[in-house]
């Protein structure tokens, strides 16, 4: 109710173009899926295979896809999303997902990296399971909570030495089956995150992990 009511007093504009009533209208949502990247998710070479990743690089996760690099429009929507209480933006996202993503096994069952509790206090909604929940019912899937978020300390203002020694010990299982999961996270810049929450489901004893994000950033 609260978000309808400040839909109609605050309505949002779109972030690529200005038009009214939207977050990211169609034709900025289409374009910013023309100008996605094929380049690997974890080393940015644009050599990257069907998998999302190149032959040379390592990681927990067999496959990783992603919506486009973080800049521009999509930059500026996931920034309203998550500092600037943009609730309605999970929408534009999950369709961003839906048409990126390739058809996936009807049996992956669909997760989200862990939000810290105090940034879900703080916004009001844990903002990556949003998005993962709406995936995974859009592609008529299984959600399910698979990892609990350990500390509260902030990747965004870490550097990739301290984004890497956090992620090993920022998360725990919760409930993992032995599946085939696709871990879905908003913005990849070193991968330590994506890396070390896959390396935590598979020694929980999941059978596979595919990745899934937003938008991929260097970092400065």
């Amino acid at each position: 109710m609260i978000d309808l009511i400040l839909r109609y007093i605050a309505p949002h504009h779109c972030y690529g173009c200005g038009s009214t009533d939207c977050v990211l209208c169609i034709d900025c949502k289409n374009y910013i899926t023309y100008e996605s990247s094929s380049s690997c998710i974890a080393c940015f070479k644009n050599i990257a295979l069907a998998s999302g990743l190149c032959v040379s690089c390592k990681t927990f996760y067999d496959r990783a896809w992603y919506v486009g690099e973080y800049k521009g429009s999509l930059k500026d929507a996931i920034w309203a999303y998550k500092f600037n209480y943009c609730k309605q933006a999970y929408k534009d996202f999950v369709d961003l997902l839906d048409s990126s993503l390739p058809l996936l096994p009807g049996d992956i069952i669909v997760t989200a990296v862990p939000t810290a509790p105090s940034h879900i206090r703080q916004r009001g909604y844990d903002h990556i399971e949003l998005i993962a929940k709406q995936f995974a019912k859009t592609r008529g899937l299984k959600y399910s909570r698979t990892l609990h978020r350990n500390g509260t300390f902030r990747q965004r203002e870490a550097n990739y030495r301290l984004r890497h020694k956090q992620a090993k010990i920022a998360y725990s299982p919760k409930f993992v089956q032995p599946k085939r999961y696709l871990l879905i996270d908003d913005v990849v810049t070193t991968g330590a995150t994506i890396d070390c929450a896959s390396k935590v489901l598979l020694d929980s004893g999941a059978n596979q992990v595919w990745v899934a994000a937003l938008a991929r950033q260097t970092l400065d």
